[in-house]
Order: C-alpha cells, then sequence, then structure tokens
C-alpha cells in the first residue's frame, strides 16, 4: 500500500525504491512491521545510523526524507521529530579558475548573447539570476555603473562597470534593440519583441556546454 502511496503521490521509480529501502531498513532492525513502532524507536534508528553506521549527510537527508514520507505523509502521525533532525550540509570550497582559463572558457561561448552575459558576470561580479535581468535603465553611462535590483536579501546595489563592457553592452544592444532588456529571450526569432529576458537555465546550459568543451571539472559554476 505504501508503494501504491508513492505512485499516486507521483514519486519516481527511483525515489519509491530508496523510500521503501529504508522503510524496509526499519523493519529489519525492529523485527517487527515499521507502521507500529513510535517516534522514539524512529529516534534511536537516525542515531543508529549517524552515530554506529557513520552514515555520509546525503545518505542521512534521504532516510530522513523517506521515513517522513511513511509516517507523516503516508501513516498521518505528524511527528515533530523530523522537523528536529539536523544534517549537517559538508562544506566543500569552489573551484577556482585562473585568468588563463577564466579567459579559455569565455572564448569557447559561440553565442553573443551568452558570451556578452558571462563578460559581465565575471566582470563585475553577478550572480546568473541578477545579470539575466538586467534592463536598459540599469545601465547608468555617465558614472559606469550597474544598478542591481532586488538582489540577494531582495536588495538593491551599484556596481562598477568597466569601459570595455560597457562599450560591449551597448555593441551588444544595438544587435537587438530590445526596449527593455538588456537579454532579451530569443522570442521566436525576433529578440526586440520578446515579452522577457533569457532564463536562467538556459544560461547555465550555454555554461555547461562551454565547461565541458574545456574540459573543466564539475566544481566550476556560474
Amino acid at each position: 500500500r505504501y508503494d501504491e502511496h508513492l505512485r499516486l503521490r507521483g514519486k519516481a521509480g527511483r525515489t519509491r525504491e530508496e523510500y521503501l529501502r529504508y522503510v524496509r531498513k526499519v523493519a529489519e532492525l525492529a523485527r517487527v512491521d515499521p507502521a507500529t513502532l513510535g517516534e522514539e524507536r524512529i529516534r534511536g534508528f537516525f542515531l543508529y545510523l549517524k552515530e554506529k553506521r557513520a552514515y555520509a549527510a546525503s545518505s542521512l537527508r534521504l532516510a530522513v526524507a523517506a521515513l517522513r514520507f511513511f509516517y507523516n505523509d503516508f501513516l498521518q502521525r505528524d511527528w515533530r521529530l523530523f522537523s528536529l533532525v539536523r544534517v549537517p550540509q559538508p562544506k566543500t570550497l569552489p573551484e577556482v579558475l585562473s585568468r588563463e582559463e577564466v579567459a579559455r572558457l569565455l572564448g569557447s561561448v559561440r553565442e553573443p548573447r551568452y558570451r556578452m552575459l558571462f563578460d559581465l558576470i565575471y566582470g563585475c561580479g553577478l550572480r546568473v539570476g541578477e545579470a539575466v535581468k538586467l534592463e536598459v535603465r540599469d545601465i547608468k553611462r555617465n558614472d559606469h555603473r550597474l544598478h542591481i535590483r532586488q538582489g540577494k536579501g531582495n536588495k538593491d546595489r551599484v556596481v562598477p562597470l568597466p569601459d570595455a563592457l560597457l562599450e560591449g553592452l551597448g555593441a551588444f544592444w544595438r544587435t537587438h534593440r530590445h526596449l527593455r532588456f538588456l537579454f532579451p529571450a530569443s522570442g521566436n526569432g525576433n529578440a526586440a519583441m520578446s515579452a522577457s529576458h533569457i532564463s536562467i537555465s538556459s544560461a547555465q546550459h550555454a555554461f555547461l556546454t562551454a565547461r565541458r568543451e574545456c574540459g573543466f571539472k564539475d566544481g566550476v559554476c556560474l
């Protein structure tokens, strides 16, 4: 019945397998129907996985998700335990490229709109979500600055805009002349008439394509 519940709730095949595996693991350790166990026994199960079996953070998160779905969603127990369990996120340092590697990466981007976008992200220290939303009004030509609207924490900020990037943005804008967006979506072949800016996902896809072409590691990201 739990497997049927997972299918009705739209869980993918691999997710269903993992969720069922953790419920079976509880049953094997407790030697009883897992539906008859109380909150304290499941608390002890998490401690067992963490302290005795030294489970990795990703495996612990999966165990919590699987048992939360079994007890709270399927059996409707409404246990507070699952909101109390904290699995530390391992801290890893990002891959840092040299100037030469950045130049090689940007040079491998063939589509002009993405090349300009990535030049701007690296040159001004922008997040990809900030860069794709930039509007024509955000370029402060006289001050050589960019106005970033509702960035991290929904706060505005102003960043310096080097001369080379200012000129590059101007030349790129003249290729589409959109009245609002600096990076409009393709708009069925007519970017000037597009109703929106390019998406974050499309920018990330272009970046991943360039990264693969250069042979850089997965840790290199926007």
